[in-house]
């Protein structure tokens, strides 16, 4: 790989390929007999890419000779450095795939090893091999003993910073046969093996029945705890079929060092305090790991956070007419209104030179004796005579064309109203949410991280939205509940579920607007231990059960787990069916119309009657389109 290549180029010290006394400007000590066979026993165990030595503390003497580092040298990259030297880009690329030696000195003190740990960082899975300066051959059974107690010193320091993959040789390990290691599990002890046993097997591979300890979230529909009617608490969900197939692998359990109720719902940041404090190996939870100082596993899965909100409501019968009116076929139907007047009015007057007076008391009659009647699809006293000119016909023909499709138009609307009653329109855009008013319920948690998913400029309007439940608990309880009184914060993961659930429901009660989110594709993982030594081996585990399908197959199996965990039988407020007779507050523009309509009658036929009077005293006739006529043929004459 390419990483191999150039991995000379990251070290900050001199890197070591043909070997003079150019290195460290240092003499090393005397040749370490078959040191190189011991590394090529652990290449044939998992191959070694790259090595990085580091001396001893306080000392610029290799505990390898030129000649030991140039076979090792020969078929991969080797680097040096110095104990006492900050962390240096050779530390980047350190993984499982390379061996780091570090020379160990008499009088060994655990912290001479804290600035390696520090540069080691969460790289806790990498070979380790301790070369101690002294000979183990050669000393007295006492000093045997001491050389031994800095050996538990070591590994004890080791076993607690979460190093595995360690083990320690002396200078004369062919002779004394044995390299030293310590176990893990089930609890710590310091074993001396034979150089046939395998250096760096996989530790984690059998812990030896250890219990896992972790809590549930008991955030919903991945982690899921109730109580049956006996009293006894079960628990069930997404989140514990990986942990428990883990532990499976593993040859481990999972326990709970707390005890788990329904009534009391931990939050995450008591949960990722118990990960601190060493309570908890892992959380059965999902978090990004962008809020939290803890490691995270491999991603389980990517979800949304979104907005649950309530389906409008039907809309009122008393509403109708207005929303019409507003609509696009109000809006058609008022323009063409207005146009086909204008038209019929200019085709009439325009060229005759007729005063304005004139003029608009015909349009008015055009206007509403005329058009509206036909495009109403009623009746009207239009004639257009054989001898009309082409354009005039064609006009009234527009106008009755158009005349039957908006009457079409408006009685299927009317109709259609009475088996499938309008809603009020759905709420489509963000902007849209922040005008409504309505008011979205949100879990504790989620709230005090919304900072994270708004911009500065926007973060106050945006957030106002949001109301804090008392508990996740409560939230729950009232989102299952299906309270149409708000909106509710959710992942995408319990949406499906509650999609699912509204089809056997008389009616769906909420939806999901693809406009309306938090934030999409968040990929989720388990909190565990910084430096937690099952992170190797479960990332691998989650890994393969992705490429199995095991993880969707787990994830479709949600709903069921809502079901039997007693999440989704909850009573529900239906819309109450409308009986009886409509009112005069239900059809109240039918009535305003036909009042109106009336009193408009009244008045113009008393101003025809006045009118009437005073054209007869004065001679004149009065302001039709029929005199009009008249007064057109009389002019020809």
């Amino acid at each position: 790989m390419s990483t191999k290549h150039h991995f000379l180029l990251l070290y900050a010290f001199s890197l070591l390929t043909a070997y003079s006394t150019l290195t460290w400007n240092l003499r090393p000590e005397t040749h370490i007999p078959n040191l190189v066979q011991l590394v090529r026993k652990i290449d044939l165990e998992r191959k070694i890419d790259a090595i990085l030595i580091m001396n001893a503390l306080n000392t610029r003497k290799c505990c390898l000779s030129d000649e030991d580092i140039k076979i090792l040298s020969t078929n991969r990259t080797v680097g040096l450095l110095q104990a006492e030297t900050n962390c240096s880009h050779s530390f980047d690329d350190l993984n499982a795939d390379m061996l780091f030696i570090r020379c160990v000195s008499e009088n060994f003190a655990p912290e001479q090893l804290d600035q390696m740990v520090v540069c080691l960082e969460n790289r806790r899975n990498v070979r380790m091999m301790f070369i101690w300066s002294s000979e183990y051959t050669e000393v007295t059974s006492p000093q045997r003993a001491e050389l031994m107690q800095e050996q538990e010193k070591l590994f004890t320091y080791c076993a607690s910073k979460r190093l595995l993959n360690v083990i320690g040789i002396y200078r004369d390990f062919l002779r004394d046969g044995h390299y030293y290691t310590y176990s893990y599990f089930p609890h710590f002890q310091l074993q001396r093996k034979t150089l046939a046993e395998d250096c760096f097997p996989d530790r984690v591979k059998d812990v030896k029945g250890l219990a896992i300890r972790t809590l549930p979230d008991q955030v919903e529909p991945w982690s899921l705890v109730w109580r049956e009617d006996n009293g006894t608490v079960n628990d069930i969900g997404f989140l514990k079929k990986f942990l428990q197939e883990y532990a499976k692998r593993i040859n481990g359990s999972i326990s709970y060092p707390l005890p788990v109720e329904p009534e009391n719902v931990p939050d995450m940041s008591t949960l990722i305090s118990l990960l601190k404090n060493d309570t908890l190996d892992i959380v059965m939870s999902s978090t990004t790991g962008r809020t939290y100082d803890v490691d995270v596993t491999a991603v389980i899965s990517l979800v949304d956070l979104t907005i649950m909100l309530p389906i409008p409501g039907q809309m009122m019968e008393s509403e109708l007419l207005p929303y019409l009116f507003n609509s696009l076929l109000g809006l058609a139907s008022l323009i063409l209104l207005f146009v086909f007047a204008f038209l019929l009015t200019a085709e009439f007057f325009l060229l005759q030179g007729y005063t304005a007076t004139e003029i608009l008391c015909s349009y008015s009659e055009i206007l509403l004796n005329v058009v509206l009647r036909n495009l109403l699809g009623q009746a009207s006293c239009t004639r257009v005579s054989v001898s009309s000119k082409l354009g005039k016909r064609l006009l009234f023909m527009a106008l009755l064309f158009t005349g039957i499709l908006m009457s079409t138009l408006i009685n299927a609307s009317l109709n259609s109203y009475l088996t499938n009653p309008i809603s009020y329109p759905r709420l489509k855009t963000f902007e849209d949410l922040i005008n409504s008013g309505l008011t979205v319920k949100t879990s504790p948690d989620t709230y005090s991280t919304l900072d994270n998913y708004f911009t500065a400029d926007n973060i106050n309007k945006s957030k106002s939205v949001f109301s804090p439940a008392s508990s996740s608990k409560d939230l729950n309880l009232q989102r299952n509940s299906f309270d149409r009184r708000y909106g509710y914060t959710l992942l995408s993961s319990l949406w499906d579920i509650l999609e699912i659930y509204q089809t056997f429901l008389p009616e769906p009660l909420f939806y999901v607007s693809e406009e309306i989110f938090i934030v999409k594709r968040q990929p989720m993982a388990f909190p565990l231990q910084k430096y937690s030594i099952f992170k190797e081996s479960l990332d691998l585990m989650i890994d393969n059960l992705h490429g199995a399908g095991i993880v969707i197959f787990w994830s479709r199996q949600t709903y069921e787990d809502m079901i039997v965990a007693k999440k989704l039988n909850a009573t529900h407020q239906w819309r109450k069916m409308r009986r009886g007779y409509l009112g005069f507050e239900d059809l109240y523009w039918l009535w305003f119309f036909y009042i109106f309509g009336v009193g408009i009658s009244i008045l113009v036929f008393l101003a025809e009657m006045w009118f009437y009077s005073r054209t007869k005293q004065n001679g004149k006739g009065k302001c039709s389109i029929k005199n009009v006529n008249l007064r057109k043929v009389k002019r020809k004459k």
